[in-house]
């Protein structure tokens, strides 16, 4: 799947979960430890910042993202949790349209490799926090399997050789033999069905 594709088709499911969630969800709990629905969006919000300055040629963080700081992550919602998130998608949509070299170097606080793998881990990460937003406000995820599966093949290197290693992602928990491939992603990054 290409990486432009790959990046639209999660911000797409993750904007359409957004605009489901309520104002009442925003402190609700998320599969994630210690994170609120508003944390989750937030972070949404200045990661998409951050990727857009490594496609600009920056590593500019957006503040309160690394190590997340959960009170500044919460109030990059704002008043309108739908619109800074949608606003935070078309910037980074806006960045790729620029992108001519996706073999450039690129770096960001926890890896350096080429910009289309990082556009990728970023896809990939942000893949699994659509099911924890959908989790945690109680919404339907229908994730395509061509999705789910490029998700999955990602996975493997990044996840066992970037990010368990540094603690950001917990072990992998069991999956039954009759599992989807988003079911197989998912808790090959720690979540528990």
């Amino acid at each position: 799947m290409e990486t432009f594709d790959f990046l639209d088709q999660v911000m797409t499911l993750f904007g359409d979960l957004t605009d489901g969630t309520a104002e009442d969800r925003l402190d609700d709990p998320t599969p994630c430890d210690e994170w609120k629905v508003r944390h989750l969006l937030g972070h949404a919000i200045g990661a998409a910042y951050v990727y857009a300055n490594v496609m600009q040629g920056t590593n500019e963080m957006v503040p309160g993202s690394t190590p997340p700081d959960l009170d500044r992550l919460g109030s990059l919602v704002g008043e309108n949790h739908r619109a800074a998130v949608r606003g935070a998608f078309a910037h980074l949509r806006d960045a790729g349209g620029a992108v001519d070299d996706l073999d450039a170097p690129a770096s960001t606080f926890w890896a350096e490799g080429s910009l289309d793998w990082v556009l990728r881990m970023w896809a990939n990460d942000f893949l699994v926090h659509c099911w924890d937003l959908a989790t945690a406000t109680g919404q339907d995820l229908a994730v395509p399997d061509d999705l789910a599966q490029a998700g999955l093949d990602l996975s493997y290197d990044y996840v066992v050789e970037v990010s368990r290693p540094a603690g950001r992602v917990s072990p992998a928990t069991e999956v039954g033999d009759g599992a989807t491939t988003f079911e197989r992603l998912v808790t090959h990054y720690g979540r528990s069905l």
